[in-house]
């Protein structure tokens, strides 16, 4: 939604201002430990002008997202003496990733993890009066949105989870005719796309610590759980991903005032197109601290290659809606 241009020049600009000061602290983050940052910035700016004085308007808008978030973590990791314990290289070359315990007890890690978002988001509206029956409206909007989630995969201690990407497209136009003071018709033709990039934040390659999982590209470690103490590194599984969704859609609508009827008639036609390709890190599960020391898991898998797949969808839908009014 967005407003549109008039005969005069008009605009604004905003922020819009979150961070610790203002927030409270999150219940499960203890006093012990320093408070998990947040700083939330949202701004932007409109400007409106005219073209063609009555006739053509131009609105356009910015609006960017800044948000620096530490996620609380709270999870089991190897104590002093379990690392102390470690002989295999394979498990010494990722003791390094795990953090190390600081709770009163020396079985845990509890902090933050940084879960940063970057958007930044314009538009432009058009519209254009050909006579007092006819009127154009075009709209086109660009996004781009860049985060990173440490922990939404799996993933339970700092360093891992996912980074996305995504780009967003949107653009539509919309001619209105009044025929009478009975008949109007709306034909709209828009299109948007959607391109979404799904990585793992951390993309280390298996062979440089010594994982023979059969994944050569440096597209990050198998996640990797020891199941007893809740602790997941690596990862995520599935990951890497990369999908694409075009949607392309024309309707109109006839509506029609006659008496005490009011009377709207159109249809749809639309098409979907989705191009999606998956790679896989795999995974590695060992039950207990012991196991892990031992590089004793007990189940593994992956999948190797980058499975693809492309949609099609067509759709073609009508209606006849009828509202009468008995006064």
């Amino acid at each position: 939604s967005t407003r549109a241009g008039t005969n005069a020049f008009h605009g604004e600009v905003y922020e819009y201002v979150r961070n610790n000061v203002f927030d409270a602290r999150n219940f499960f983050n203890p006093v012990t430990v320093a408070a998990s940052p947040f700083k939330r910035n949202q701004f932007g700016g409109d400007i409106g002008w005219p073209i063609w004085r009555n006739h053509t308007f131009f609105f356009l808008t910015y609006e960017g997202l800044r948000q620096r978030q530490g996620v609380t973590i709270n999870s089991g990791v190897l104590t002093e003496a379990q690392r102390s314990a470690v002989t295999n290289p394979v498990v010494a070359g990722l003791l390094p990733l795990i953090p190390h315990a600081n709770n009163s007890t020396g079985t845990s890690f509890q902090g933050s993890a940084s879960a940063p978002v970057n958007i930044n988001q314009w538009s432009v509206n058009l519209n254009h009066t050909f006579s007092a029956a006819d009127t154009l409206n075009g709209f086109y909007i660009f996004q781009t949105d860049k985060r990173q989630e440490p922990t939404l995969q799996g993933d339970t201690v700092p360093g891992f989870g996912d980074a996305r990407y995504f780009r967003r497209q949107f653009i539509s136009l919309n001619e209105t005719h009044i025929f009478s003071s009975q008949y109007v018709n709306e034909a709209r033709f828009g299109i948007s796309r959607l391109r979404q990039n799904y990585l793992p934040f951390f993309q280390g390659k298996p062979a440089t610590y010594g994982i023979n999982n059969g994944i050569t590209l440096p597209v990050g470690l198998p996640l990797i759980t020891i199941s007893s103490i809740g602790l997941a590194i690596g990862g995520p599984s599935a990951y890497p991903q990369y999908r694409g969704d075009t949607t392309a859609v024309f309707s109109d609508t006839l509506s029609i005032l006659k008496g005490k009827n009011y009377i709207r008639v159109g249809g749809e036609y639309r098409r979907f197109i989705s191009s999606n390709l998956t790679g896989n890190t795999g995974s590695f599960t060992f039950a207990t601290p012991t196991t892990f020391i031992n590089d004793q898991a007990n189940a593994f898998k992956v999948t190797q290659g980058f499975p693809a797949s492309r949609i099609f969808t067509n759709a073609v839908n009508l209606f006849v809606q009828d509202s009468y009014k008995l006064s």
